[in-house]
């Protein structure tokens, strides 16, 4: 396993990606609360510092989380947001893997991947995706996003300055290109 990519910047992903969260958790919920099956765990893949597996939790309270994440930092975060709200921690097992390693269920009701795609090069996203699909419960599905190869617009803008250890900080983030994955830079 190569250095933590997150090693530096994890004591400041949770503030900065809370406009994605913000913008993208009532289409997430609405997608989960489709879901048919009612076997196995919903699987966040990269789940960082865990605000999908909030939004997952809000979406479907009574259904098992398995929580993939190999950056030590971002799970430590991850690890104290479940510690904070024990109905989430009841839910959410963790594990230190990574999305090719992760031991996965049998069946799954659902895969998370926001914002990990990026880390798998091409052929390990093939490998990935068909990983999943073997043990996705008939008829369900991954939500994900993506970062496309030539945005045509950027969506991003400044998500606020949210203060972190008495400093402020600016960050922006770029949504999916909405021909690609179906969003909406206004959602």
């Amino acid at each position: 396993m190569g250095a933590d990519p997150y090693a530096s910047s994890a004591p400041y992903i949770d503030p900065l990606i809370a406009g994605f969260w913000y913008g993208i958790a009532p289409a997430l919920v609405d997608e989960l609360r489709t879901l048919r099956a009612d076997i196995g765990p919903v699987v966040d893949i990269g789940a960082g510092s865990g605000r999908g597996v909030r939004v997952i939790h809000d979406a479907l309270p009574d259904a098992p989380v398995l929580a993939v994440e190999p950056s030590v930092p971002m799970r430590a975060a991850l690890l104290a947001r479940l510690a904070d709200d024990p109905l989430l921690g009841d839910r959410v097992t963790v594990t230190a893997s990574d999305a090719l390693d992760c031991p996965l269920p049998d069946r799954m009701r659902a895969a998370v991947c926001m914002n990990m795609l990026g880390h798998l090069a091409p052929d390990e996203r093939r490998s990935f995706w068909r990983r999943l699909a073997r043990r996705l419960a008939p008829g369900e599905r991954s939500s994900s996003t993506t970062r496309p190869r030539r945005p045509r617009a950027r969506c991003g803008s400044p998500r606020g300055r949210p203060s972190v250890s008495g400093r402020r900080s600016t960050g922006a983030g770029r949504r999916p290109n909405p021909r690609a994955s179906g969003a909406s830079c206004g959602a």
